[in-house]
């Protein structure tokens, strides 16, 4: 609080905390006449300046937590897979290292700009593939651009563009889709199999083939199934630059009811 210089007393004021004992009441002098009494057990005062930096580096963390699974839900991670890194990927079986190593190898040449091999991942449900797109997800959606969609939604948003309401082109959208750092395009086979759905994803293969930028699909069928889905063309481009098939043959990881 503010008071006058006149009104200091000779004898400085001891005051009583509770926690820690006795302290001197500080004057401090602000201008020619008035002074800042201040009233306050220094310990008090340091542990509350330290509460409060504490509080606020929580917050922070919270809020930069919040804002980095917002950019991972809209680079098309589900909330169930949202903190999901190569860590949580168990390794029992020789074909789990291989899938692991070759997805974070992947990742390590997309983080340092490298040109890299696409990837095929196929296998049965449950066998961990989309956990390990979310893993590199996770690991790229700080400084790199990075989708996983699903094909039948590709499909849909490439669709919607004819639409005369629609204010994005099927042009713009293949060349944005071409122009990611990485993208994860899963469920393939599970479209109508249409020929325009094949010409929207040879499109963006193609596109991104043409960029030099790494694609990985998956998908639940065999290499045969697969090939009859999308097409040789779009084979050819995936197994171009060191591209890759890894097969996931093992058991389902998820729980089955008794």
């Amino acid at each position: 609080m503010l008071i006058k210089e006149s009104e200091v007393p000779a004898i400085p004021e001891t005051m009583t905390c509770h926690d820690h004992g006795d302290y001197q009441v500080v004057y401090t002098k602000l201008s020619e006449d008035m002074v800042i009494r201040s009233a306050v057990c220094k310990p008090c005062h340091e542990a509350g300046q330290k509460k409060a930096e504490e509080d606020s580096k929580k917050e922070q963390q919270a809020a930069q937590k919040e804002r980095r699974q917002r950019r991972l839900i809209k680079a098309g991670v589900s909330k169930r897979l949202i903190d999901k890194t190569f860590d949580d990927y168990v390794v029992t079986l020789p074909g789990q290292a291989k899938a692991k190593a070759k997805c974070e190898a992947l990742t390590a040449d997309v983080l340092e700009g490298k040109q890299t091999g696409s990837l095929i991942l196929n296998g049965g449900v449950g066998t961990g593939k989309t956990a390990l797109c979310a893993a590199i997800a996770n690991r790229l959606v700080d400084t790199k651009t990075v989708r996983i969609t699903k094909t039948i939604d590709l499909v849909r948003e490439l669709k919607e563009t004819w639409s005369k309401d629609c204010q994005d082109t099927e042009k713009g959208l293949i060349k944005h889709y071409s122009l990611l750092d990485l993208l994860v395009i899963d469920e393939i086979g599970v479209q109508y199999g249409s020929e325009t759905e094949r010409l929207f994803l040879f499109d963006i293969i193609d596109g991104r083939y043409n960029e030099m930028k790494p694609t990985i699909i998956i998908s639940n069928l065999g290499m045969d199934a697969i090939t009859a889905a999308v097409g040789e063309r779009i084979i050819d481009r995936l197994r171009e630059d060191g591209g890759d098939l890894i097969k996931f043959e093992w058991d389902s990881h998820r729980k089955k009811p008794n």
